[in-house]
């Protein structure tokens, strides 16, 4: 980590943008924190579960977390919300107030299941019409070797992707409209870059906003189907992309991700902006380098 971590950085942005560089750096050589769940109750309504860590802290990010907490909400038959907390101690996450999506009837025509794995523990979220995992944390899928962790300053999430996925989003850069997987990295954390672009290589050339969500395509039997994942998080971050894998890193807060099926792009985008809110309409003139 000392190897490869530059010893003086000036502005926070710097910092914190050299930070994400040294996970990045070390990202292949973190061991696994393998946890075990317990206590799992599954209801018409979510799945909550204690995850116990079975394996030994790596103390490079702080101490890996010992005990955490793992509740999948079902708000309404196309989002589900999954959160992984510290189970002993409040780590800061977003007040997002998204009682307007909870669905108070019937849940039985969801379009997805969520599965967890004891022991190991991981999770996965999948489309039921056609059984395909849309996200996993299972690490004999992962091939990038980077896997799930949990410690004060970094959490790392990994899913394996299929090779007919194409990913779009993790704003605000200028890019082509379709993400590079050919190892990249792309920073969501809001750097004031005047007029960038971002070929996905280190340091991140991102713009002005933060926006941690990606709509995802995929190409098979039922022809093409679409989802989107919001990674509700304030902290800095970035997505790793690899050929068959999405890693996502942060330095703080918690895991608390939303799942959006739809039948097209437009109904995913309709999903994320009814739990986020509508953008607001601004004067011409305040477009600003557009």
């Amino acid at each position: 980590l000392k190897r490869n971590c530059p010893r003086k950085m000036k502005y926070q942005g710097a910092f914190v943008i050299a930070l994400l560089l040294c996970v990045a750096a070390v990202a292949d050589e973190i061991q696994p924190n393998i946890y075990t769940a317990s206590n799992v109750v599954k209801s018409s309504t979510g799945i909550t579960a204690d995850l116990t860590l079975t394996t030994s802290a790596d103390t490079r990010f702080g101490s890996s977390l010992p005990n955490l907490k793992f509740v999948a909400s079902y708000d309404n038959n196309y989002q589900v919300h999954i959160k992984i907390t510290d189970a002993s101690t409040f780590r800061w996450e977003i007040p997002i107030d998204n009682s307007h999506t909870i669905s108070q009837g019937d849940l039985s025509n969801a379009l997805y299941n969520v599965d967890i794995q004891e022991s190991p523990f991981s999770f996965s979220v999948s489309r039921r019409s056609n059984n395909e995992v849309l996200f996993t944390t299972d690490s004999s899928t992962i091939t990038s070797q980077e896997y799930f962790y949990f410690a004060p300053q970094l959490i790392q999430l990994p899913t394996s992707l299929p090779s007919t996925s194409q990913i779009y989003g993790l704003g605000e850069r200028i890019h082509e409209f379709k993400l590079y997987n050919q190892d990249d990295y792309y920073v969501t954390f809001a750097l004031d870059n005047p007029s960038p672009y971002d070929n996905g290589k280190a340091p991140g050339k991102n713009m002005y906003g933060p926006h941690p969500f990606y709509l995802e395509s995929r190409t098979n039997n039922d022809g093409v189907t679409y989802h989107g994942v919001f990674f509700a998080n304030t902290n800095a971050q970035d997505a790793h992309l690899t050929q068959g894998n999405l890693a996502w890193h942060s330095v703080g807060g918690i895991v608390e991700m939303y799942f959006f099926l739809g039948d097209e792009p437009l109904d995913v985008i309709k999903q994320y902006q009814t739990l986020v809110g509508i953008p607001m309409m601004v004067p011409f003139w305040g477009l600003g380098w557009h």
